[in-house]
Order: structure tokens, then C-alpha cells, then sequence
């Protein structure tokens, strides 16, 4: 509380004295004015600087307000671990997590002081969170507006890499708005690392097993692709200050062909008029699910073209019966003479071989 006493004006004086001294039976401070006789006007100044000077001092007086530690425990949360890891430079550990559930605005704290271990990180973007050292048993908390709490003694040894909860009361009478962060995180598993992700119009490379995106409280759509992948869409909802899992289940689009020719294998294969090396029939071909044009083709035959569906993780059979493009043909010669075939010696007296349909020159 804050007393102003107001002394009576004294004639033949033009300025004012005051002095500061403990009201009796209280621990506030009591602004002791006495002021001589000085002109109306400054008299008149002088009573609306003391007012404003009292109500300045009436608004600090909640500075040395009490906090208090209302809950502490241990949780099985892995944010200190996997979702937002911070190690300590000092020894080289994970630092715990404290997240802590207060009406106090999470910028307004000066520091937290784990005694012997050391000073504790404050991360005000999730909402009030502190990055602790392990070890820790007793914490010191400052903030600007509700004081300080000193050496207060934890329940338990803070471990590295694990995550508590503390409610703090502030203990004030002065009624301040609750702090709370419109932030939220989302995070995916299951997907393949290296993925695309579209989120937010905002497409990014997912390059971890365990992917984290902090995004505004709100409705979204995602989109989730890779190669060989089949495309994952859905909708998230983030909440702020909350942790949204989704978990992916991407599921390969790649399908098998089965290519056979009869009557004979050993035939060549071309997929979209590309030339498949290396493959002859029979071949089991591994394609992306989607519609494509297969050609088999092979000397002497008929060459054959045909398109099949491909649908993810099932195999395509396509049995190609190949069309005979050709005719055997005989030649003797009485003298044992030279054969030529399109002016391409061929044998000596008699030859028999297969020729593609069509005019040849013969010549003996």
C-alpha cells in the first residue's frame, strides 16, 4: 500500500520538501509530503505529479508478488528427444524439457536458474517451454512483473532428453490476460525419406524419417509424394501449443509385367518404343502402375505390339504368340557349286535355311 499524507501550506515559501518513511505497522513505503506556501499553479502540478508518481508506485507494488510451483512431474513425451532436441554445450548432454502451464506471458521471464548446473534456455515459440541442464534438483525463477520464487526444490533429478510439465501460479491480485501461443507443430512418420511434401503452399523435401513442421492453429491439406510412391493427400487440423502426429503409410506403385512370347523365347522388348537391354523373353519387368505400349519383336517373326494396364503390386501377364515372318527354303547344286544368297556366300553345293518373307537374289 502506498500512503500520501499531504502537509498544510506554509506562508513565505516557494518550494516544496518531501521525504519517504514507513507507515506505522506496515511494510509499504509512505510518501510523506510537506510543502510550504507556493502560487496556486504549482501547488496545482506538484498535487498531479504526486498522483501520477502514487499510481506508479501502486502499479509496482505487484512486483514483489510470490510464484509458486503447483505440479511437477515426469512425462513419457519424446520432445526432448526426437521432436526438439537441444544438447548442452557444457557437458555435451540433451538438456531436459520443462513445459510449464502459467497466466504469466512467457517474454516477461528473466531467467531460470538451476543453481549449481546452470541457466536454463527460454523458448517462448511453442509457448512457455525451458530447456533445462540435467542434473538439476532446485530451480530460481525471475520475471518482470511477478517477482521472483528462490530455490525452490524440484521433486525429482532433471534426466537428459526427458520431458516434464510444471503449473506455476503467480500469486498476483492483478488480473492479466492468459498467454497462449496460436502455434502448433504437426509432425509425419512413415513416409520415405527424400518426399515431397505440400503443405501451407509450401513445398518442402522431407529429409528424416520424422519430419516437423510448425504451422498456425488451422484446418490443412497435404499432399505426400515420392518416387515409385503412390501420392498420400489428407487433412490436419493443428491446434495451438498442441503436438498433431500423422502417420503415413506410403504405399508403392510399382507393379510387374510378365512377358512371354511362344513359339520361341530370346525375343527383343520395347516399352514406349524405348529398347529394354539386357531383357528378352521371358522377363519380369518392374513398372510404375499405369498404362503402357510393349513391343516384342524378333528376327523371322512378325513383330507385335500391344498395350497393357499395369496396376500397383500385382504382376501383368502378356503371352506373346509370335507370327512367322519367313519360309525355309532349300538349295542343291549338281556341281557342288557356291551359293549366294542376296550376293552373300552362304554354302558350297547344298544349303537349307530360313529367309523373311519377301524378294532375295539367289545365285549359284
Amino acid at each position: 500500500m502506498i500512503a500520501l499524507a499531504f502537509g498544510r501550506a506554509m506562508e513565505n515559501k516557494r518550494f516544496a520538501r518531501f521525504f519517504c518513511a514507513p507507515a506505522p505497522q506496515q511494510n509499504s513505503n509512505i510518501i510523506l509530503l510537506q510543502h510550504k506556501k507556493m502560487r496556486t499553479a504549482k501547488h496545482k502540478a506538484y498535487k498531479q505529479w504526486l498522483f501520477a508518481l502514487a499510481m506508479m508506485l501502486t502499479a509496482g507494488a505487484s512486483v514483489n508478488a510470490q510464484m509458486s510451483v503447483t505440479k511437477f512431474e515426469k512425462t513419457t513425451d519424446q520432445e526432448a528427444r526426437i521432436g526438439s532436441p537441444r544438447t548442452n554445450t557444457n557437458d555435451g548432454k540433451l538438456y531436459a524439457l520443462i513445459k510449464i502451464t502459467t497466466d504469466l506471458t512467457c517474454t516477461d521471464f528473466v531467467n531460470f536458474n538451476f543453481g549449481g548446473v546452470g541457466y536454463g534456455d527460454i523458448d517462448c515459440e511453442k509457448g512457455t517451454w525451458v530447456y533445462a541442464p540435467a542434473g538439476a534438483r532446485r530451480i530460481s525463477i525471475n520475471h518482470k512483473l511477478a517477482g521472483s520464487l528462490e530455490n525452490h526444490d524440484l521433486p525429482m533429478t532433471l534426466e537428459a532428453g526427458t520431458v516434464y510439465v510444471m503449473e506455476l501460479a503467480s500469486g498476483r491480485q492483478h488480473t492479466y490476460l492468459e498467454h497462449t501461443s496460436n502455434i502448433g507443430y504437426v509432425t509425419f512418420e512413415g513416409h520415405v525419406i527424400g518426399a515431397t511434401l505440400k503443405i501451407n503452399n509450401e513445398t518442402e523435401i522431407m529429409a528424416d524419417a520424422y519430419w516437423r513442421k510448425n504451422l498456425p492453429a488451422g484446418a490443412y491439406d497435404y499432399e505426400i509424394s515420392a518416387p515409385n510412391y503412390e501420392t498420400e493427400r489428407g487433412k490436419v487440423t493443428v491446434r495451438g501449443e498442441e503436438k498433431t502426429p500423422v502417420n503415413i503409410k506410403m504405399r508403392s506403385s510399382l507393379g510387374e509385367v510378365r512377358i512371354t512370347s511362344t513359339p520361341e523365347d530370346g525375343a527383343s522388348i520395347l516399352i514406349d518404343d524405348k529398347m529394354q537391354d539386357g531383357k528378352t523373353t521371358p522377363a519380369t519387368i518392374e513398372l510404375n502402375k499405369g498404362k503402357y505400349s510393349i513391343t516384342v519383336t524378333k528376327k523371322f517373326y512378325k513383330l507385335d505390339k500391344q498395350e497393357v494396364q499395369v496396376k500397383a503390386g500385382a504382376q501383368t501377364q502378356l503371352n506373346v504368340e509370335l507370327k512367322p515372318n519367313f519360309a525355309v527354303v532349300s538349295v542343291h547344286s549338281a556341281d557342288n557349286g557356291k551359293i549366294f544368297i542376296d550376293d552373300n556366300f552362304v554354302a558350297n553345293g547344298s544349303w537349307q535355311d530360313r529367309l523373311a518373307a519377301g524378294p532375295h537374289r539367289l545365285r549359284v
